[in-house]
């Protein structure tokens, strides 16, 4: 048995992808359609939590439409002649991906929706009263953008877009699918249990059920054992640090927060990201999710609030420790 990379288990064909049947379903009819008209396809925005396939899907685009995939990181375009390089360089059809996109610059917007909507950079070769700009057209491509925070983006920018899919978190037996399919490929034995198991404990995220079979194949391998089963995977899960319920030392951290130091709730979002010494977005897009989803924590609009059902889970985790 072996632990590849991230890569080793993304989906080779639309097919091959689980979950989200509508979005793609919808998907296949842009691309065959763009394919039948010979043309490019439109651009997508995909918007959704950490870990849920947006990057995968972005790769079967690109495969899918027998296109070059460039890959870019927001963050890292923090001028427009940033973007200009990569923009010129495309081939006709290429497939440009920006992650993180809500964190582009408003500068690099601007020169990305013209790009977007005309095929066209403006270039300015001199600042000043005697600056000139130059008009550089483009070949025909696609802008293949993700985000977890669609709000951030200016309307502008999003109207560029004619195909938004939105992925959320999954449920706990298309998770198990995922599992089961990643366990295949690794040539790992892995009993319709333990997957539930594990399905249950991975936050509704692929991510993060992937690095669980990881970490748990590591704890098989060492310890010799061919079969993974319930018994090895509760011990590996005790190990990691995971409770049964699928709450992570974070989310257990973020509940006793809300319950010890602010008396169950109502407390805002800075309040607890102060406490817990985390990036109010990392508790908003990574944290609270999977709370809300279980009925953990609820928003009001005076702050977060502890639920009851949240009030036993705590008090159970608090037991075990």
């Amino acid at each position: 048995m072996f632990v590849p990379n991230g890569d080793f288990f993304r989906p080779s064909s639309l097919d091959e992808f689980i979950g989200f049947k509508d979005v793609v379903d919808n998907l296949k009819v842009f691309i065959n359609s763009a394919k039948k008209r010979r043309s490019h396809l439109d651009h997508v925005f995909l918007v959704g939590p950490p870990g849920t396939g947006k990057t995968s899907l972005a790769r079967l685009i690109a495969r899918e439409m027998d296109a070059n995939f460039i890959a870019i990181n927001a963050p890292a375009i923090s001028k427009p002649a940033d973007l200009l390089s990569t923009l010129t360089n495309l081939k006709h059809g290429d497939i440009l991906f920006i992650d993180e996109f809500h964190r582009l610059p408003r500068s690099v917007e601007e020169v990305l929706m013209v790009a977007m909507e005309d095929f066209v950079v403006d270039y300015v070769v001199e600042s000043g009263p005697y600056g000139q700009s130059i008009r550089i057209p483009l070949v025909p491509f696609t802008v293949v953008a993700a985000t977890t925070r669609p709000a951030l983006v200016s309307n502008p920018l999003r109207s560029r877009f004619g195909i938004t899919l939105k992925l959320s978190l999954y449920d706990e037996n298309t998770l198990k699918q995922i599992v089961m399919q990643a366990a295949n490929k690794l040539g790992v034995f892995i009993t319709d249990e333990a997957g539930k198991i594990i399905a249950a404990c991975s936050r509704g995220t692929p991510r993060i059920a992937l690095n669980l079979l990881k970490r748990i194949v590591d704890f098989a391998v060492v310890g010799n054992t061919k079969i993974i089963d319930q018994e090895l995977v509760n011990k590996s899960l005790v190990k990691l640090g995971i409770h049964k319920t699928g709450l992570h030392e974070v989310d257990i951290k973020f509940l006793n927060a809300l319950w010890e130091h602010f008396g169950g709730g109502p407390a805002g979002i800075n309040a607890i990201a102060s406490l817990l010494g985390e990036e109010p977005s990392t508790l908003e897009d990574i944290i609270e999710p999977f709370l809300l989803q279980k009925g953990l924590v609820v928003r009001t609009p005076r702050g977060r609030v502890l639920t009851d059902k949240g009030k036993e889970i705590l008090l159970e985790v608090q037991g075990n420790m």
